[in-house]
């Protein structure tokens, strides 16, 4: 069970967003918005915990768990077209 007020969220990657073909740790998904992102889906493949240089892929998965002011902030981040660093 999660603590009141987190949320555990699902996003596809576009391929015209700015996280597509950088690592976590470049996208700087955590400083940028607060969220953690638990997993990775791609295709067939779970990718669970993925660690700094995991690489994003347009039409990735990604399963965040954040507060739900983070999950706003990556909602901005994921649906960006590229504009936003």
């Amino acid at each position: 069970m999660l603590a009141e007020g987190t949320l555990l969220e699902w996003y596809n990657v576009d391929a015209d967003t700015d996280l597509v073909g950088r690592t976590l740790a470049d996208a700087r998904v955590r400083e940028r918005t607060g969220v953690s992102v638990v997993a990775i889906q791609r295709d067939d493949e779970l990718l669970p915990s993925p660690g700094p240089d995991s690489t994003i892929e347009a039409g990735d998965t990604l399963v965040v768990i954040g507060s739900q002011e983070d999950i706003r902030a990556f909602d901005a981040v994921v649906s960006a077209d590229g504009d936003e660093q």
